[in-house]
């Protein structure tokens, strides 16, 4: 159903010759906002999306670049919660800093930066 509708909408933007820049736009939303359960269906819809407006190359530049921000976005996701958890366990629990580290499966270094963080906090 919504590969159906991937397609067609692709289809007609591309039959009523709407601006290039517009497609892809449109493409980058549908790809990166709404997706499919099943990745063999990504997969059909990208080849779709390369003849149709004929394109031969996998990945252009703002593809690149919106790939990049996501993948950035999710590792920063990542690293804050990983701080949070380390934050709880030294103030919350008294943690040392290698049950913290061990807990929280971050590198000693890591709960070390995070404690010297909430010392300069508690100073100011």
């Amino acid at each position: 159903m919504l590969m159906d509708f991937k397609s067609s909408l692709l289809r007609r933007l591309a039959e009523r010759q709407y601006p290039g820049k517009k497609i892809r736009a449109l493409m980058n939303f549908l790809r990166y906002h709404v997706h499919f359960e099943n990745e063999e269906n990504s997969i059909n819809f990208e080849k779709e999306t390369q003849q149709v407006i004929k394109r031969s190359e996998t990945m252009g530049i703002e593809e690149l670049l919106l790939d990049r921000a996501t993948k950035l976005g999710i590792r920063e996701g990542e690293q804050k919660k990983s701080q949070d958890v380390v934050e709880n366990l030294l103030l919350d629990f008294g943690f040392t800093d290698e049950q913290a580290a061990k807990a929280a499966n971050v590198p000693l270094a890591f709960v070390r930066k995070v404690r010297s963080q909430l010392k300069k906090k508690q100073a100011e």
